[in-house]
């Protein structure tokens, strides 16, 4: 009986002794689940940030296109509207008789100068 009771009590610290080493073992994975669970975390907030960032950049991008595209589009129909535009044509006709007319009311009223 003191034989068994050794070998039961040599059994129980064997047991011990691989349940510490199975919980150690079990704590080392996972606790390097944990720190790959952080660094993967980190990574995402960096991508999230720098996915952010592009998204901005590439909104700016777009309003300054749309806006240059705006007054290109303004600048080349005013352009093309000059240019295609006919020219005007200045056609002064004088009647001499018709300006004496026009003027003979005005100059009636004036008084002749003493000259010097």
């Amino acid at each position: 009986m003191a034989a068994l009771t050794d070998e039961a009590h040599q059994t129980m610290q064997q047991l011990n002794v691989d349940g510490t080493r199975q919980g150690e073992q079990f704590r080392h994975q996972i606790e390097a689940a944990a720190s790959a669970w952080r660094s993967a975390e980190q990574a995402a907030r960096v991508s999230a940030r720098a996915i952010e960032s592009s998204n901005q950049t590439l909104s700016q991008r777009q309003y300054l296109l749309a806006a240059l595209v705006g007054m290109m589009t303004g600048l080349l129909a005013s352009a093309l509207w000059l240019c295609l535009a006919p020219a005007p044509r200045l056609q002064n006709v004088l009647d001499a008789q018709q300006l004496a007319a026009l003027i003979r009311p005005a100059t009636a009223a004036w008084k002749p100068c003493a000259g010097k």
